[in-house]
């Protein structure tokens, strides 16, 4: 699991993050039955994170797999006071902007909402 960085603006979308498996699995359905549950686990804990930290209206979960034949999933928020024309998909567009220290911040409280559950490298 990793947050989006920033952009060359120094920002990133805060709340969105990516979980990948260890394994490397082209397609969704490559994935084990065990790989898939875990990651649904660390799907559901890293959603109700990010609801307690940021307080979203939503945390939407997709797996496209149109660009790179690698498994990952988005996880991301659609925070409160979206314009209600903002489609569900562009909810990060139009989500705050954090600096390193912010996402550094919400790393934190992750980490320590899943305790040993994964592996995050300080600073991502």
């Amino acid at each position: 699991m990793y947050h989006a960085q920033s952009d060359d603006s120094g920002f990133a979308s805060l709340g969105y993050l990516y979980i990948e498996s260890d394994r490397h699995a082209a397609y969704l359905d490559d994935l084990t039955d065990d790989e898939a549950a875990a990651l649904g686990r660390i799907r559901s804990r890293l959603a109700a994170a990010l609801r307690k930290s940021l307080d979203p209206e939503f945390v939407f979960s997709a797996v496209i797999g149109r660009g790179i034949a690698h498994f990952h999933e988005h996880l991301f928020c659609r925070h409160r006071g979206t314009p209600s024309d903002v489609a569900w998909e562009a909810s990060d567009e139009a989500a705050p902007r954090a600096d390193d220290a912010r996402v550094a911040e919400l790393v934190s409280d992750l980490r320590h909402a899943l305790g040993d559950m994964l592996r995050l490298p300080a600073g991502t």
